[in-house]
């Protein structure tokens, strides 16, 4: 009995999602009683099976599915409508992304009938990629009525590894209803099971922050009746058939709009150019709105005047964007520190740049390289999303990782003080020692004062 109450734990977990740390973490029974349930080495007090379902989120079920379990019920998570639905709670109104959306249906239309819709969302940290997918897979979902998969690949989450594909095809086989039994051992066979399922189902697969294309490529269907979304930091190299979407900053309406959005009726804010100002020194970035919005929510004493002011005047604005355990910086860091040393270094020296934008030969210049080490450092930095492509030769930081990268702490390697660059005196040196191009533009639009940065959570 206690192995059964074990499995469907393991199951009922998978399920959702969680490791055993987070699931114990949720409930306040520790990792090593899951384990030792999981594994038929402990039969739980009803206490326990209880704080385990309200964790899960099951409690409330009709059937109680862990103390059912032990009568030898096996429950079905399933909508009203019979639908197996995993996908989280969307953004309830999404601002902008028209464009991205009406391209998806297009190509969606393009290939029905005789391939799988695959669509690869990628974006810069913070941009949105989350939210876009799970609202077009909502507005989706009745088309594809009888199963909608969602997993957090975490190929980029702050303080964890990313799941192995393995480990994903466990817990995608554990949502369609597959008990431990019936799931292979070996990859391959574990790949295989996944297709089979999916091509018997019209169903929705959200693989959502992805950390490269070996993780994702056994998850793929090989039917033309599924929709999939894969969200990533990165450009993916999935096979042909497959549509990419590269998501942007929102204009400067769009970002108005986000931020009256998300503070919503709790306060009327009439000062239509601060909020212009707020968002531009945001960059426009999405989740730096949705964090300068909830600020300004929760100090009704500040004006929306006062917190422009203090965005403006802080020697560093990552500081500011930031509330409980969501941080633009510890965003940038997470794919900062999935670069080699060699991309570290470049992205640092590349941020003293003066200019807004800069070439491939003054690049090359600036970091000491030959141009086609230059390119391959820029191309790299521009596949992780934290370098832009202005043009085919031509580069330029967005503000914020631009001040992301001034105010991180520098590889030994760099000149000293690179780190503190308060005027771009520093960077116009550097530009005219190595390039012999005096007065480049104008002095970095970021000050720098050296904080630490790097050392926030990440």
């Amino acid at each position: 009995m206690k192995g059964n109450i074990g499995r469907l734990l393991r199951h009922q977990r998978l399920q959702v999602g969680v490791t055993q740390e987070e699931l114990a973490a949720r409930s306040g029974v520790s990792a090593r009683t899951i384990s030792r349930i999981e594994n038929g080495l402990h039969r739980p007090r009803p206490t326990t099976v209880r704080e385990l379902s309200i964790a899960l989120g099951l409690a409330d079920s009709a059937a109680e599915p862990l103390p059912a379990a032990m009568r030898g019920a096996i429950p079905e998570q399933r909508t009203a409508t019979g639908t197996r639905s995993f996908l989280p709670r969307g953004p309830g109104r999404l601002v902008g992304r028209g464009r991205e959306a009406t391209s998806l249906r297009l190509a969606m239309a393009d290939a029905a009938g005789h391939e799988a819709s695959i669509f690869l969302i990628d974006g810069m940290p913070g941009i949105g990629k989350t939210a876009f997918a799970l609202h077009f897979a909502d507005s989706m979902a009745s088309r594809f009525s009888d199963a909608q998969y969602y997993l957090d690949l975490h190929g980029f989450t702050p303080g964890r590894s990313p799941l192995t594909t393995q480990e994903a095809l466990e817990r995608l086989l554990a949502m369609a209803g597959l008990h431990e039994s019936q799931i292979p051992t070996a990859l391959e066979g574990q790949s295989a099971l996944w297709r089979s399922t999916l091509a018997a189902q019209r169903s929705i697969l959200v693989l959502d922050n992805a950390a490269d294309a070996d993780q994702v490529q056994p998850l793929l269907p090989g039917t033309a009746n599924c929709l999939v979304l894969v969200t990533s930091r990165r450009y993916l190299s999935i096979p042909s058939g497959t549509l990419s979407v590269s998501l942007g900053t929102l204009s400067l309406d769009q970002a108005v709009e986000m931020f009256h959005l998300t503070v919503g009726p709790q306060r009327e804010i009439d000062e239509h150019d601060t909020v212009a100002e707020i968002v531009e020194l945001c960059g426009r970035l999405p989740l730096a709105i949705w964090i300068a919005a909830i600020r300004v929510v929760r100090r009704p004493s500040w004006t929306v005047g006062q917190f422009a002011a203090r965005l403006r005047d802080s020697p560093c604005r990552l500081v500011e964007l930031a509330v409980d355990n969501q941080e633009v910086s510890t965003a940038f860091g997470v794919s900062y520190q999935r670069l080699k040393p060699a991309a570290h270094r470049a992205f640092h020296l590349l941020a003293l740049h003066p200019g807004e934008s800069f070439e491939l030969d003054e690049a090359a210049a600036l970091i000491d390289a030959t141009p086609d080490e230059a390119y391959q450092l820029l191309e790299t930095l521009v596949d992780h999303h934290l370098l832009l492509q202005h043009s085919f030769t031509r580069y330029r930081f967005h503000d914020l990782l631009r001040e992301y990268a001034a105010h991180t702490l520098m590889p030994p390697t760099l000149p000293p003080g690179a780190g503190i660059d308060q005027d771009g005196s520093l960077g116009r040196t550097i530009c005219e020692c190595r390039c012999g191009a005096p007065g480049w533009s104008t002095a970095l639009g970021a000050s720098a004062t050296g904080t630490d940065l790097a050392h926030q959570p990440a």
